[in-house]
């Protein structure tokens, strides 16, 4: 996994999720960075980070809230962005689409 602890790097993976999203999951270009955006004031500091792929920022993201890991993962069948519990096989909590109201993110990261 590579650390995302400071803005340059939320900066850079946000940026290669939107280039591949374009193109692959239009569907999910606008709630993105909302994700990345009402993660932050609620993750425990030092846990957020990406899963690499070829040597980069890949796609996937896990993160810590009060010591609960939670996996962000684009799916493909339904052309969302799943938070799953503990890892990528783990049940899903929600789901994330550009039809996602900030109202909802705020509600789900806030309970956590």
């Amino acid at each position: 996994m590579i650390p995302i602890d400071d803005q340059v790097i939320q900066q850079k993976y946000i940026n290669g999720v939107l280039k591949r999203a374009e193109h692959h999951a239009p569907a999910v270009c606008g709630v993105a960075p909302s994700i990345i955006g009402h993660m932050t004031p609620f993750v425990d500091p030092g846990t957020m980070a990406a899963r690499p792929y070829g040597g980069h920022l890949g796609n996937i993201v896990r993160a810590e809230f009060g010591g609960r890991r939670i996996v962000f993962r684009y799916e493909h069948d339904t052309a969302k962005i799943e938070a799953r519990e503990g890892s990528l096989k783990g049940p899903v909590l929600a789901e994330f689409d550009n039809e996602t109201p900030h109202a909802r993110l705020n509600e789900f990261f806030s309970s956590l």
